[in-house]
């Protein structure tokens, strides 16, 4: 499986995205737990509380783009958020740090 990073932008009001997000957010993430879904959302990272509710960044495992899209457009995300998603790969500081040692 690989990563995908996704920088995703609300569309209109971002209240109600997160009411959207609140109210559907659980199933999907049994769904995705149960792997009833192409791709697993790892971590969400919701930046709002700091002064910067318009993104909300998260980390996918996928094993490619098309199954973390097709996870958004049928949960519903897709309606309520825009996404600009890469593939990445993931630095453990913690092995940098250890093999330093």
């Amino acid at each position: 499986m690989a990563l995908f990073f996704a920088l995703h932008t609300h569309i209109g009001d971002p209240a109600a995205g997160w009411e959207f997000f609140a109210q559907n957010a659980p199933a999907l993430a049994a769904a995705m737990e149960a792997g009833q879904m192409p791709a697993k959302a790892i971590t969400t990272y919701n930046p709002a509380a700091y002064g910067r509710p318009e993104y909300v960044f998260c980390l996918w495992e996928a094993a490619n783009a098309e199954d973390v899209m097709t996870v958004l457009q049928e949960s519903g995300l897709a309606d309520i958020v825009t996404t600009d998603l890469m593939q990445v790969d993931a630095i453990d500081w913690k092995e940098l740090a250890e093999a330093a040692q």
